[in-house]
């Protein structure tokens, strides 16, 4: 993970309500990618355990990586299903 903001600089409201993203393509054409919503991915579900799981890391000023090649999406996969299919 990376630090978002300056360790003295303050959290402005504006922020607190914005998803971070930085992109960068490196000369070997990598995507490197980091990331932090404000909440977490799944806002709509209370009981999901990841209804504010990216709260604590905007809290800290801290964005975590986002996955690209599908190597690095298995390695951190929590399920797989087909849309449509029982889950």
């Amino acid at each position: 993970m990376l630090e978002l903001f300056g360790a003295n600089e303050s959290i402005t409201p504006e922020e607190l309500v914005q998803y971070k993203f930085d992109m960068k393509y490196s000369k070997d054409s990598n995507v490197h990618s980091m990331s932090v919503h404000q909440f977490g991915s799944n806002t709509l579900h209370e009981d999901s355990p990841h209804y504010a799981d990216q709260s604590p890391l905007m809290a800290i000023r801290f964005i975590k990586p986002v996955w690209f090649d599908e190597a690095d999406i298995r390695q951190h996969l929590e399920r797989e299903y087909v849309p449509g299919e029982e889950k």
